[in-house]
C-alpha cells in the first residue's frame, strides 16, 4: 500500500470548508477593507481580471496582485484592496443572489477590476496549527500554460478551477452555492499544492 502524501494527510486530519462571498465587478477608482477575521477563518482573494494593491493598513506595506493571483490570509489580518490610484473611490451597489454571494459593483470607467472574495473556515484546534506555520500572506499565481510541461502543474490547475468559479458565479443558477463551496474547499488544496511546489509552504 501506497503512504498517503503529506497534503491528503493533513487534510484527512484538519476539516476545511470554503465558501465564496462577494464577487466584486469593478472600475477605479475603487477601495474596499475588511476587519480581522474570526480566530478559524482565513480570507480568500482570486483577481481574475485586472489588478490590486493589497495593503496593509497598520504598516502600510503594499503588495501588487495582478490577473491569475490568489492570496490568502492565513492569520486573518484586517486588509485593505484598492487600485493604487489614491483617488476617492467610486460607491459601490451590491445585490444579493439566490445562491448566497454578494455581486459588488460600481460605475467607475478606468482600469477594470473581476475580483472573487471569500473565506475558509478551519475546525478548531486545528486553526491555531494553521495560523503557526503558514505565512500572513500566501500568494500564488493560476497560470493557464498550455504545454505538456505545465498541464499537471498546481498553478495550471489553479487556472482551471478558478474558471469554473468565475462561470459559476457569473450567473444566479440553481444549485450555485453547492457547486462553489467545494469549489472553493479545493481551492485551498490547490493553493497549498502549489506553495508546495513553488517552496513557499
Amino acid at each position: 500500500m501506497s503512504e498517503v502524501d503529506w497534503l491528503s494527510h493533513l487534510l484527512q486530519i484538519i476539516t476545511v470548508t470554503g465558501q465564496l462571498e462577494v464577487r466584486c465587478a469593478y472600475g477605479a477608482p475603487w477601495r474596499v477593507a475588511w476587519n480581522k477575521a474570526a480566530a478559524n477563518e482565513i480570507p480568500y482573494h482570486v483577481i481574475v481580471k485586472g489588478r490590486a494593491i493589497l495593503e496593509d493598513p497598520k504598516t502600510r506595506a503594499a503588495r501588487e496582485l495582478l490577473s491569475g493571483d490568489i492570496v490568502l490570509l492565513p492569520h486573518g489580518a484586517a486588509h485593505v484592496l484598492h487600485d493604487g490610484s489614491g483617488q476617492t473611490p467610486i460607491p459601490t451597489q451590491q445585490r444579493r443572489g439566490s445562491a448566497g454571494w454578494m455581486l459588488s459593483e460600481n460605475d467607475g470607467e478606468g482600469e477594470q477590476l473581476d475580483l472573487l472574495c471569500g473565506r475558509f473556515f478551519i475546525a478548531p484546534p486545528h486553526d491555531r496549527l494553521i495560523r503557526n506555520y503558514l505565512p500572513a500572506n500566501l500568494v500564488t499565481r493560476a497560470v493557464d500554460s498550455h504545454g505538456e510541461d505545465g498541464m499537471g502543474s498546481a498553478s495550471n490547475q489553479l487556472a482551471g478551477l478558478v474558471g469554473l468559479m468565475r462561470m459559476e458565479s457569473s450567473g444566479d443558477r440553481a444549485g450555485g452555492r453547492a457547486i462553489l463551496n467545494p469549489l472553493s474547499s479545493a481551492l485551498f488544496t490547490l493553493v497549498l499544492r502549489a506553495a508546495s511546489q513553488s517552496g513557499k509552504a
